[in-house]
Order: C-alpha cells, then structure tokens, then sequence
C-alpha cells in the first residue's frame, strides 16, 4: 500500500507517502469522471485511475513543479 507510517520528525516533502496520499485524496474524483467518459465502465475507469496513480507515484521524483502536480 502507497501509504506508509511515518515518524513525524521526517520531512514531509514530495515523495513522501503523506504527501502523495494528500495529492491522491484531492485528486481522484476528478480523475475518475474524466476516465468514465472516455471508458463508460466503471470498472475500467477505475483501473485507468489506478494506472494512473501508479505512474504518478513511481515518477513523483521527476516533477519539477510541486504546483502543477495535481495535472
């Protein structure tokens, strides 16, 4: 599972599993509409955001703008 325990004395930047959950948590409505209209079935919107999501997570070390994170 993506989210981890962590002591609170870490930094919490990106990369970090809170962080990514956060981003995930705000991010996953919108994410999910836009992969049921372009599938029409639930289940396979559900596995396009959960792809997504994967690739976000296994390249969060690449992104060069935190603000522009949620797209």
């Amino acid at each position: 599972m993506l989210h981890q325990v962590i002591p609170s004395d870490q930094p919490r930047g990106r990369g970090h599993p809170a962080w990514l959950v956060e981003l995930f948590q705000v991010t996953i409505d919108a994410a999910f509409n836009v992969a049921f209209r372009l599938v029409w079935n639930r289940a396979d919107a559900q596995d396009v955001v959960q792809n997504a999501f994967i690739k976000a997570a296994r390249g969060v070390e690449e992104l060069r703008d935190v603000s522009k994170a949620r797209s």
